[in-house]
Parts: structure tokens; sequence; C-alpha cells
């Protein structure tokens, strides 16, 4: 017979089996998944040397049970003979304590224009995007936001690989909601070295070379009603700049009314921002002033009228290093929808535009005009839209005139959609030129295969005058193709025949939407080709595939209490109800005390209703005049929410019978009171 082991020699397996149960145990509760890609892009043609850009990307989310969300993305491409970084970080999310959720990331990040929400959108206002470190904390009342790193900028063709920029951003934002109003800071500084000012001036054009540039924002939101709002901020700006140059003004500011309803809308803004206003590397949004004004107004259900206009200039005009631009916009149309389900919109816009270099003492004017006009109905599965414009310009004194009209058709049929267009353009300036210029597409959805195609060719002359582009043909292929669960191919071809230049006015008058890094979009003869192997990976319990962020608050909910009395109403006041059951509109129920008190504990965030639970309220009360009551819960406090109930009335009698009855003794007699008296008589 042997003998049983010792204690002492299997305890360390029994230490063993219980981590392995546990390590067991928190896989069953976490949640992941991830995805690997091979993809590379390639491009070339005419003269130009073959772009090979090739690497990997690996995405990882995994949710863990009372702590958060962690996130991993890691991109490298090789490009040339250099391996070029995408986004690359690691973050914690949701992360739930002292009353705030949290945000962690190292890497790459990216940080919000304004940390107050700007109703306005006729100016650009660039996110910062950096590579260091982020914390953000913050729930539905409170933000706040620190954040280092060196500035990044997207540059790869197809493939956002990301490069960096010669200037570091550190700074620090708080947001706070007091009832309807709603205000932030924000200290932002900015700083650059003296060589990479001068090796990049696309970057940093004249009048923005700053070594260093201190922001303080103030913002402020009013909210008057659930239609009108007011917005503004100020900004003071101090600067030290490469040479003799002049940061100009040292405050700015921008401000206006919104109004927003089905019927009106209604925005106007006023800015003067100086050149020192948010001078982030490629994105000049400062160095303008002016107003603007917009309103969409919708008289009958099947008519829109709007209309916009807009008047801004450099805000200094006697800089002997700054250009001085000024331009003056407007645009108004109608949408109507008619009869024989027809609908028809039209537009007119003008812009003027003057600029003057004092480096070289040139001059530059335009005056533009714009009317397009639109007509479609849909037959059947054919959907056709005919579209007509007449664009007329004046280049510093050489009129040009442009028209088109053009015909569509889309088809579609189950999981087949085909479209087909042609354009007839005239130009009338110098000489009269006329082309066509057709195109049409195909997509088609088969399960798995999802597959679509693009084809235009002619001389586009509207782009050749107004943008300065000339193509000939271009062709667009792609297919994604899903093989089973976890893996999927995406390829892409593209060709066309085009040159592509910048336009500096362009880029003024829509507001200033970045920097390219090369002035030339299109390259002649031109061809390029994209591929994506995606292998995806899963673990634990299954992830939504909508909003996971939403899903992890659901989760990891940050949480408040809730708690009131329920009254008993009498004509000579009010008095505790004890013993009433009161509900959460999550099922959630609580019992009031000898007080008449009732609290609930760990609520989400949020609106929640509070309500009597009428079916098993005690016989000696009535519902009152208040049943259930919204209210919001916000992290680590308490909301108030009181309710009220009606005492019933005593009833007292004697019950008689009259002489020769039926009835004996009248003891146990049940006399029954109607419901309707119940709620009635008190």
């Amino acid at each position: 017979m042997s003998r049983p082991p010792a204690f002492h020699s299997v305890l360390p397996y029994r230490v063993l089996g219980l981590a392995a149960l546990a390590a067991m145990t928190l896989r069953a509760q976490t949640a992941g998944q991830a995805e690997v890609a091979l993809q590379g892009f390639y491009q070339g043609g005419g003269s130009q040397p073959l772009l090979d850009t090739t690497g990997v990307a690996i995405k990882v989310e995994e949710l863990l049970p009372r702590l958060g969300l962690i996130r991993a993305d890691l991109e490298g491409y090789r490009t040339g003979q250099t391996i070029q970084p995408a986004d690359n970080f690691l973050q914690l999310s949701e992360l739930v304590f002292g009353g705030l959720r949290w945000n962690v990331t190292a890497g790459d990040f990216r940080v919000p224009a304004n940390p107050v929400q700007n109703p306005f959108y006729n100016l650009f206002f660039p996110e910062i995007n950096a590579r260091g470190a982020l914390i953000e904390a913050g729930n539905s009342r409170s933000d706040y936001l620190v954040f280092y790193g060196d500035e990044t900028l997207l540059a790869g063709p197809r493939i956002p690989f990301r490069i960096s920029v010669p200037q570091t951003a550190m700074g620090a934002s708080m947001r706070q909601k007091f009832g309807r109003l709603e205000t932030g800071v924000r200290l932002l500084r900015l700083q650059s070295g003296e060589h990479g000012l001068e090796s990049n001036p696309l970057l940093f054009p004249p009048g923005r070379s700053f070594l260093s540039a201190d922001n303080l924002t103030l913002y402020a939101t009013y909210v008057f009603n659930d239609h009108l709002r007011w917005y503004g901020e100020a900004t003071a700006a101090r600067t030290s700049a490469l040479g003799p140059q002049s940061s100009g003004q040292p405050a700015s500011w921008f401000f206006g009314p919104s109004w927003e309803s089905p019927r009106l809308t209604i925005r106007a803004n006023y800015a003067d921002l100086a050149a020192s206003y948010f001078p982030v590397a490629g994105y000049p949004v400062g160095d303008r002033k002016g107003a603007f004004g917009e309103i969409r107004v919708r008289p009958l259900p099947s008519l829109i009228l709007f209309g916009s206009a807009n008047t801004y200039e450099t805000t200094e005009k006697h800089d002997p290093v700054i250009p001085y631009m000024q331009s003056a916009a407007t645009s108004a149309g109608a949408s109507l929808e008619l009869p024989w389900r027809l609908e028809a919109s039209g537009q007119l816009s003008t812009i003027q535009f003057d600029s003057s270099d004092p480096a070289t003492a040139s001059q530059q004017n335009s005056r533009d005009r714009q009317w397009t006009g639109t007509l479609s109905r849909p037959f059947g599965r054919h959907n056709l839209r005919f579209a007509a414009s007449d664009m007329r310009l004046m280049v510093t004194g050489l009129p040009s005139r442009e028209r088109s009209e053009e015909l569509e058709d889309t088809f579609h049929l189950r999981r087949l959609v085909l479209g087909g267009a042609a354009r007839l353009q005239q130009s009338l300036s110098s000489e009269r030129l006329t082309s066509v210029y057709i195109r049409g597409s195909g997509q088609i959805n088969l399960g798995r295969l999802t597959a679509f195609g693009y084809l235009e060719s002619g001389r586009d002359l509207a782009n050749e005058t107004v943008f300065a582009t000339n193509t000939t043909s271009s062709s667009v292929l792609s297919a994604v193709f899903k093989i089973n669960r976890n893996w999927s191919i995406r390829g892409e071809a593209y060709r066309t025949r085009s040159i592509a230049s910048l336009n500096p006015e362009s880029l003024f008058v829509q507001a200033n939407n970045g920097v390219f890094a090369d002035p030339v979009l299109n390259r002649f003869n031109q061809w390029s080709c994209l591929f994506r192997i995606v292998r995806s990976l899963s673990w634990g319990t299954s992830l939504p595939a909508g909003n996971l962020d939403q899903y992890v608050r659901q989760r990891i909910p940050l949480t408040g209490s809730v708690e009131g009395f329920v009254h008993v109403l009498t004509a000579d006041g009010h008095r505790f109800a004890p013993g009433v059951l009161v509900t959460l509109e999550s099922g959630f129920s609580a019992l009031t005390d000898v007080n008449g008190r009732f609290r609930f504990e760990s609520v989400a965030e949020g609106l929640h209703t509070v309500s009597l639970n009428i079916e098993k309220l005690p016989a000696e009360y009535n519902p009152g005049k208040k049943t259930s009551s919204r209210i919001t819960v916000s992290p680590r406090r308490v909301s108030r929410a009181d309710l009220d109930v009606y005492a019933l009335s005593t009833l007292n009698g004697k019950v008689t019978v009259s002489a020769g009855s039926v009835f004996d003794n009248l003891e146990g007699i049940v006399i029954p009171r109607s419901r309707k008296s119940l709620y009635h008589d008190h």
C-alpha cells in the first residue's frame, strides 16, 4: 500500500493549479480582437522612379474586466531605402478612477482643435497630431487633457505613414459645464528650431516662422434653448520669431450666435485671428479677419432656400514680409421638390480675390461667378440627373467663360449598381473650345466579393481653368474578397494621365485646409496599385462590431447615487410614506424606510427615470400627483427625486336589515368599494 504524498510536496502543484484556474477564469472574462495586415502600395509611370511602399500593420484591442480597454497599434512601411512609421501607440482607455474616465496614450496621438464644441464650419481648425504622450480624463460635465510630443503629418500616398515635423507641441486644456454654460481653457506651446524653420518653407510660410508660440485661449458656449446658442473664444499669444518678422497683434478672438431648427438655421460669426493664433506647422489658421453669415429657410416642406456670405483679409496690410490677401464670397440657392417626383436645385456663387506680394511688388485679382443647376427624377430602377453650369472668370483683367451640360443615369438592380454620365463642355475665352467628358462606374456585391470600377475620359476644361489641371483619362478598379471569417483580401489598381498643381488662391478662399508636401498632385501617365491581406483574430467573449468605446462605457460605467423621499399628501399637509417600492427604468428597486426615504447606489451617469411601482403600491395609498421623475445622474454626486402618494379615506357606517330579513347574523359581511372611487374620493 503506497503512502500519500507529503503536504509540502503537493503544495507547489496546488498553487500552480489554482494559478492556472485563476488565469482561465480571467481569460474567460476578457474579450479581445486583433487584426494583422500585410499591405503594399506601388506607384510609377513616365519618368518618375518607382515608388515601393510595403509594410505590416497590427492592431490589438483587449477588454479587461473592471479595468478598461487596451489598444495597441504597430505600423511600419519600407519606402525607398528607409523605414517609415505610421500610427504606433499603446493606449489604456475607459479606466474609471476618482469619478473620471481616463485615457492614457503613449506614441502617436491626436488632440482636438477645440475643447468646447464649435457650431461653425466656415473656418477650418485642425487637430494636433503628435508623437509623445497624452493623458485624458473626464465625464459628462468635465474634461481634462495634458499632452507633449513632436508633431507629425500624413505623407504616404494611399498608405498613410507619418513624417516628423520640426515642431514640438505641449499643452493642457480643461472643459467644464455649468448648466447651460460650457466653458473651456487651453494653454498651448509650440516650439521649433532655427534649422527646421529655414529648411521647411512650405510648413512655415512668411509671417509664421516662429521659434516659439504660446497661446492661452478661453472658450465659452451658452445654450439659451434648444435652438439658440452663443459661441466665443479669445486668445492671448506670445511669440519669438526668426529674424525681424513681426507676429502682429497679441490677441485674437472668434465669436457669434447660431440658431438651428428644422425650418430655420442662421449662423453668423466674426473672426480676428492674428498670425500668432494656433500656428501649427502646415496649417496656417491665423492671419485673417472678417465676417461670415449663412441662412437656411424651409418655408414649405418641399422648398429649401439658402444663402451665405463672407469677407476676409489678412490682419497686416502694410507688412514688408507677409503678402496681403483679401476675398469676398457670396452664395445663394434653392432646392425644390416638384410634382411627378422631380427634384430641382440651383445655386449662384461669386468670389472676389485680391493679393499683393511686397517682396515682388506683384498684384493679382480675380472676379469669378458660377451658376449651377440640377434636375433629377427616378424612373423605376433608374435615377436620371441633368446638371448645367456656367462659370465666368476674370483673372487679372483676362476674361474667360466655361459652360457645361451633363446627363447622368444610375441603375440599381439588387446587388448591382451601374452609372454613366456624359458632359459637354465649352470654353469661351481667347479661343472657343468644346469637349465631351464621359465617365462610368459599376459596383457589385456578391456576398464575400465586392467589386467597384470607375472610368473617365475626356478633356476637363472647367478643372483646367479653375484648378490648373488637365485630365485626359483615368480608371480605378478595386475589389474586396472575404475568404472566410478571419481572412480577407483587398486590391485596387489606378491609372491616370493628368497633371494637377496646387492653386494658392483656392487654398486661401477655402479656409486653408492644409499644406501639401508636393505641389504636383498627379503626374502624367501615372499608375498605382494597392493590396491588403488581413487576418482577423478574436478571443474570450465576442465584442460588438459597432462602437466599442460605447460598449465599454456600458460595461464599466461612471456612477453616482439617486435618493429622495415619498410623501403622503393629506389635507393637513404631507407626511412620509414608509414601505413604498420605487424603481429605476433599468429594473432596480428600493423600498422606502420609516422616514419615506429611498436610495440607489452605483447608478450609471446620464438620464434616468425614477417611478413608483403602482402594481405593488400598499393598499392604504393611491398614486399621487408625481409618480415619476426624470433626473440626470453625475459621477460621484447625489441626484434628488421626490415622489408622492395619496392616503385613502376612512369610511365608518352601520349595516341594518328590515324585519323579516333572511339574515340572522350580520357578522363577516364584506362591503366592496369600486376602484374608481379609490382614485377620486380621498
